[in-house]
């Protein structure tokens, strides 16, 4: 007898998504090239504005992840940690822990980045705080890890660059997205310590769902 298909729970998420990795700007993972630096670190978060786990509502709420693989991401072997808002319920926990582990089933990049890794950690509570303003955008966990943006500028006049991505195709974090300046991009929270400034930030909209 053939084994029944396992049936996942419905789920979405829509909201804002600021990112800060090592890599240099645009990030070549974008384009399916190797990072710059021949390992992908990074931290980036979520802001919920509109989410829904079968009956819990989740809008209001912040998620986030720092993570480093040894090499490319989809080479495995990484390690992430995950970060709830500490605002979130037991019922908001328990959702967001089942999404952001990829026990939901398929819907954005939870799955697969929880499939690249050879160490998950977490989920940890913690104040999380995304400030999505397109000139001065920010992620903040707890006091022990930051990714801050900036626009990019002409080296020349020092104007502000707008340079946007746009992945028609679909990836599989972000469709379309402003490509920014991470002045910081650090976190000092074990297994996890790294920081790397002035590399690659973005900030796009994003909307997510079970499959």
């Amino acid at each position: 007898m053939a084994r029944a298909a396992k049936k996942t729970s419905p789920w979405h998420l829509k909201g804002i998504h600021v990112v800060g990795c090592n890599c240099d700007w645009g990030c070549p993972c974008n384009f399916n090239a190797r990072p710059t630096m021949g390992f992908c670190a990074g931290v980036w978060g979520w802001q919920i504005d509109d989410g829904k786990y079968v009956n819990v509502d989740l809008s209001g709420l912040n998620i986030a992840q720092a993570g480093k693989w040894p090499g490319a991401i989809h080479e495995g072997g990484g390690t992430i940690i995950n970060f709830i808002d500490e605002r979130a319920s037991k019922s908001q926990r328990d959702a967001l822990t089942k999404i952001m582990t990829g026990k939901a089933g398929m819907g954005g990049p939870y799955t697969i980045f929880a499939s690249t890794c050879s160490r998950l950690e977490g989920p940890e509570f913690h104040k999380i705080s995304i400030h999505s303003d397109s000139e001065t955008p920010f992620l903040e966990i707890g006091s022990f890890a930051k990714t801050v943006c900036e626009p990019i500028r002409n080296p020349v006049t020092y104007e502000k660059s707008s340079i946007r991505i746009v992945h028609p195709t679909g990836g599989f974090i972000f469709n379309e997205g402003d490509v920014l300046n991470a002045v910081e991009c650090r976190i000092s929270h074990p297994p996890l310590v790294f920081t790397f400034p002035q590399k690659n930030g973005l900030l796009a909209p994003y909307h997510y769902k079970s499959t």
